[in-house]
């Protein structure tokens, strides 16, 4: 039963050095949370496998991507999956290397009339509702996809593999085709125009450096460009592996969410960092424009994104405070590194903070937040 496993839990004090978390942000996960609650147990978070809910809130708790487990202490967490298809998630975890009745447990599973009373028949109904939502969502994500592919005659406009779609929520917040391929097209377009600019010739870069490549939603598009050396890195390693076998035109490695990379000083002519200061905390800011620095040649360039005056509407009040006071905001800092964790940057402050090893070149607003163009701030600085 789920409550005397509970209760042995909090009576061995094994529950107060855990993290808890829910598999569910439905109504099973509701009937979980209300449990968890009675034993005031705090929740840390809330995953779910529908990306639609990632950033959200449920009852006051963010809602993450459940790849966030993986970055976990298999000692120090607890997983309720709170779920009316719980073999399904069973799988996903134990593919994560987590063990059932030691890191995850059970809150419905097909003996739910012995957990849950006769009289919650409004969370069941409520549990299966946000079933079929999820795999109606999935279903307009397949059709849209289905559709995407079929006006690229199934082949990718630049003759490269396709991703398989459970890696674009890692890079785009969304499993859209069309996301991955015109926003990626539209990033290209964006850094050429700003070098331009700035009088500078992409083709004219020796070696350059894509900072946070994710599965290269950016770097395919570089496949044409010829004397040029062009390296992706990322801390995901599952990204790195597709990248490896399917962009062999480049040369990918793995990096820690925290510096170092493992790349000897001034090396790179070009660096490029699109939409990765966007989702690390304050800490991890400086020590990383530091490296970037380090393996940049003197006299060469990185370019840089962040979420500006654009994302104003997104922040609470006392967040905007904040922020026009030229503070770096922070939400949801206990998962870095993740689409979750989202960073906004004054100019300010990236001036004054990001800027102090390098020599300023340009400073880029965003346009006005769309679908696929960066609705993010670009910032150019070189190494002198």
């Amino acid at each position: 039963m789920f409550d005397d496993f509970i209760e042995k839990m909090i009576f061995n004090g094994e529950i107060s050095e855990r993290k808890v978390v829910i598999f569910g942000a439905g109504g099973a996960g509701k009937a979980a949370y209300d449990a968890l609650n009675g034993f005031s147990c705090k929740i840390h978070y809330f995953v779910d496998n529908n990306p639609l809910k990632w950033g959200d809130k449920f009852f006051n708790v963010d809602i993450l991507n459940p790849n966030i487990l993986t970055r976990e202490d298999r000692k120090k967490i607890f997983i309720v999956v709170g779920s009316m298809y719980y073999d399904e998630i069973r799988s996903q975890l134990i593919d994560m290397n987590f063990e059932e009745n030691r890191h995850f447990f059970a809150f419905l599973k097909k003996k739910s009339r012995e957990i849950l009373p006769h009289s919650d028949i409004m969370n069941r109904l409520e549990g299966r509702m946000d079933y079929l939502e999820k795999k109606l969502d999935d279903i307009q994500i397949y059709l849209r996809n289905i559709e995407s592919l079929l006006l690229m005659n199934t082949v990718a406009p630049d003759g490269l593999p396709v991703p398989p779609m459970k890696l674009f929520p890692l890079v785009t917040g969304t499993q859209e085709l069309s996301w991955y391929f015109e926003g990626g097209k539209v990033w290209v377009k964006r850094i050429i125009d700003i070098l331009g600019k700035n009088e500078l010739d992409f083709s004219n870069f020796k070696e350059i450096l894509d900072f946070g490549c994710g599965c290269g939603r950016i770097i395919r598009h570089w496949n044409d460009r010829k004397g040029v050396k062009i390296f992706g890195t990322d801390y995901n390693p599952d990204l790195i592996k597709w990248c490896r076998r399917n962009l062999t035109f480049a040369q990918f490695m793995v990096n820690q969410l925290e510096p170092p990379l493992n790349v000897d000083d001034d090396k790179f002519d070009f660096v490029y960092v699109c939409s990765v200061f966007t989702h690390l905390p304050e800490s991890m800011q400086i020590p990383w424009i530091q490296e970037l620095s380090r393996i940049l040649k003197t006299g060469g360039y990185l370019l840089i994104t962040t979420h500006g005056e654009a994302y104003l509407s997104r922040l609470s009040l006392k967040e905007q405070q904040d922020f026009n006071c030229g503070k770096l905001v922070v939400q949801n800092e206990q998962v870095a590194g993740s689409n979750p964790c989202m960073v906004f940057h004054p100019v300010k402050y990236v001036k004054e903070n990001l800027g102090q090893a390098l020599e300023f070149v340009d400073f880029i607003q965003a346009d006005e937040i769309g679908t696929a163009t960066p609705s993010q701030d670009f910032f150019l600085f070189r190494k002198i």
